[in-house]
């Protein structure tokens, strides 16, 4: 699997639903449910995006976005943020991170466009 997202949350429906909508979309997608088994998936297939929730157990998303800068493979992978909280601040100056989206709150159409803005546009397959 090569040019797909990866979608991380410890929420299984939320999860499913933007897993649901990168494949409507025609765009290839895995999902992990923490840092862990995302790092772990990455390192072996390394994604052109990534979803990210902060808040999860085992290893959260910033832990996360600090070890993807350990990984050479890693370190240029666009990141989109979704957060609770939605303190876009927070997030902004870190590494990779392209957008912030409020969980709870996801505009799909802000979500394509962004994915879009990434090269990983409907219909594009590898």
């Amino acid at each position: 699997m090569t040019d797909y997202v990866l979608v991380i949350d410890d929420n299984a429906d939320m999860r499913v639903m933007l897993a649901n909508f990168f494949e409507e979309a025609g765009i290839p997608v895995d999902t992990a449910e923490n840092g862990k088994d995302a790092l772990e998936k990455m390192q072996a297939n390394p994604p052109a995006a990534i979803i990210l929730d902060v808040m999860m157990p085992v290893m959260d998303g910033l832990t996360l976005l600090t070890r993807l800068r350990s990984h050479p493979e890693l370190t240029d992978t666009p990141v989109v943020i979704l957060s609770a909280v939605a303190q876009e601040d927070q997030f902004k100056g870190l590494p990779n991170v392209v957008d912030v989206l409020r969980k709870g709150q996801i505009d799909i159409d802000i979500l394509m466009a962004t994915v879009e803005r990434l090269g990983l546009g409907m219909g594009k397959s590898s």
